[in-house]
């Protein structure tokens, strides 16, 4: 980590070399360097010199060589994992895996906005297993991700700038709506109510018995599928519903 730390400085007047001259010290990652600072005028030295401290309190000459791979897995296990849920971090740590593929071995300071935002779009055209591309969505996950991580890379002094912010989220494409007209409804009902799906992808149709255990799963997911039809509730509201929320005397849910 790069830390704002000054030796005792001294500034006088260089008569060999007629100039002003500044000498002091500074400290990068630990380690304590010597600099010279010079100007004709005294006033232009004094701007050098803040100019100079100002970017050692920034970070810029932080020269840490720590590599993307390692500073990933330091974040996630030291700042993400105490605050999220083992799902949330699941998820974090999928997606910038394939930061890690392409660019783990990389140190921090190389990476750059371009060789970033090709990496993002070819995600989007042939990444994940199957090498079919992953939705917009998902890139714009690991980008957000690999951007939350690099600004915590900055302040922790390895880093000057985040090339993440150089890049650009991918478009999302609005699917279109597929909306069933009456006949589509009532013969995507008939269907359910035969039953004969639950004979779907059996290898051996022949050892699933029709009984009163499958008649009655058969007339539960028909009732539960013509009620969505006529309530327009969602999947969530369908499963959470319990007798009592069934008004027999009156006829409504």
């Amino acid at each position: 980590m790069a830390r704002r730390a000054w030796g005792e400085g001294s500034t006088f007047y260089d008569n060999t070399y007629k100039r002003w001259t500044w000498k002091g010290t500074y400290i990068v990652n630990g380690i304590k360097k010597p600099k010279t600072i010079t100007a004709k005028r005294q006033i232009e030295l004094k701007k050098k010199v803040d100019r100079f401290k100002l970017q050692v309190d920034e970070g810029y000459f932080a020269d840490d060589n720590t590599n993307l791979k390692t500073w990933i897995e330091t974040w996630l296990d030291v700042i993400v994992k105490p605050s999220v849920k083992k799902k949330t971090l699941d998820n974090y740590t999928d997606r910038l895996g394939y930061v890690i593929e392409k660019f783990g071995d990389r140190k921090l300071k190389t990476l750059t906005p371009l060789e970033l935002q090709n990496f993002f779009n070819e995600l989007r055209l042939t990444g994940g297993k199957k090498q079919q591309g992953l939705a917009a969505e998902s890139v714009n996950c690991c980008r957000r991700y690999l951007k939350m991580c690099l600004n915590s890379a900055i302040q922790n002094g390895l880093l000057k700038s985040n090339p993440v912010v150089g890049t650009k989220p991918q478009r999302k494409v609005q699917s279109e709506m597929v909306v069933l007209d009456d006949y589509e409804v009532q013969h995507f009902l008939e269907i359910v109510k035969q039953g004969d799906y639950i004979y779907a992808g059996a290898k051996s149709p022949r050892y699933i018995r029709r009984d009163e255990g499958t008649e009655y799963y058969i007339q539960c997911f028909y009732n539960m599928c013509n009620l969505a039809f006529a309530s327009g509730m969602r999947l969530g509201e369908l499963r959470g519903l319990s007798w009592s929320c069934v008004n027999f005397k009156k006829g409504y849910v």
